[in-house]
């Protein structure tokens, strides 16, 4: 199970990459700036569909360029070969896992479960709560496919529900989001203890 070969177009600082990974080890040596992080910034996006270092694609295309696509060749747990690509052209960003396309990223992330830890993650450990909980979330969601879907639910109902809170009075609704929320709540906390 593994990343075969990556290809990268305008994606950060390369016009055009293609790097064969088909070996036991790959290690990534260069000197500051050489661009070693976006090799692995692109094998992230490939199995999350974003990236950890920005939530804005326009970022990661090359400075000027109004297009660029990454690509990798995986095996899975059964060696079958397996195609994912991800373009992002004029602002629209198009997934493709073995020449189907995507709609929701959610149904790329168990192709190749993806854990990185910079040095920005220590905050998971020392940072505010909000920080753990990302790191827990993001772990959970790689062993259960339910949970994501979950954790989308409660975030729309949570937040309809604050809105409700800031301009209406209608007391009702906001009962019928809190009982939601306590259930969803429920839910995910009982996933969260398996």
């Amino acid at each position: 199970m593994g990343f075969k070969e990556l290809y990268l177009y305008n994606f950060r600082n390369y016009d055009n990459l293609k790097i064969n990974l088909e070996y036991p080890e790959v290690f990534f040596v260069g000197k500051n700036g050489q661009g070693k992080t976006n090799i692995l910034e692109s094998l992230y996006y490939l199995c999350y569909g974003s990236s950890f270092r920005t939530k804005n694609d326009n970022i990661i295309l090359k400075h000027n360029e109004k297009q660029m696509a990454a690509a990798a060749k995986f095996s899975k747990n059964d060696n079958s070969l397996n195609k994912i690509r991800i373009q992002f052209v004029n602002g629209i960003k198009k997934i493709e896992l073995n020449e189907n396309n995507i709609v929701d990223r959610r149904d790329i992330i168990f192709n190749m479960p993806c854990i990185i830890f910079c040095h920005g993650d220590l905050e998971f450990v020392t940072g505010s709560p909000d920080k753990k909980r990302l790191f827990f979330d993001q772990t959970i969601s790689l062993l259960d496919s339910e949970y994501v879907s979950l954790l989308r639910k409660y975030k729309n109902i949570l937040k309809n529900r604050n809105k409700l809170l800031k301009t209406s009075k209608d007391k009702n609704l906001i009962s019928i989001y809190t009982e939601q929320l306590i259930e969803y709540g429920l839910i995910i906390t009982k996933k969260e203890k398996n």
